[in-house]
């Protein structure tokens, strides 16, 4: 677990008390403004994700988190996915945070490499982090713009 000032962030477990929550704020971030949602199937893949999310720490109420995955990627690396930060709280450095965070745990888990698929609207936001375009190549995922980023740590 760690904190600044305002955040703490923490590693919650797959089915644990708090996921609900974080997929509750997952749907309403990511899901619902595409008009899909988050199947059992969907979730029952992500047991064996690392979770992490980031809360207030006045509140303890999650506003934000992101999975990482080591399924189906090479060695050395880890997928990034599912980043989700409240609406009410973006553009406050909970992202920056967060993704700072993931770093710390990727490197703990003997990692050299993030990759993630990320959303056209936040490709400057991943860029200012120091995550590199893979190919440049725009692709549709979810029904809207991807590009394939990766950060090397």
């Amino acid at each position: 677990m760690s904190s600044n000032s305002n955040l703490v962030v923490e590693e919650i477990s797959f089915g644990g008390s708090d996921f609900a929550e974080w997929v509750s704020l997952r749907t309403k971030v990511l899901r619902e403004p595409l008009g899909l949602s988050l199947s059992e199937e969907d979730l029952a893949a992500e047991a064996d994700d690392v979770h992490l999310v980031a809360r207030a720490s006045d509140g303890r109420a999650i506003v934000g988190g992101l999975i990482l995955t080591q399924k189906n990627c090479a060695a050395g690396q880890v997928k990034m996915r599912q980043v989700a930060v409240d609406p009410a709280l973006q553009r406050q450095g909970v992202g920056a945070f967060l993704l700072a965070e993931a770093e710390v745990v990727a490197r703990r888990l003997g990692v050299v490499e993030i990759v993630a698929n990320v959303r056209e609207v936040a490709l400057e936001f991943y860029l200012a982090y120091g995550y590199e375009l893979v190919d440049g190549e725009r692709f549709i995922e979810v029904t809207i713009p991807h590009y394939r980023m990766v950060k090397v740590l």
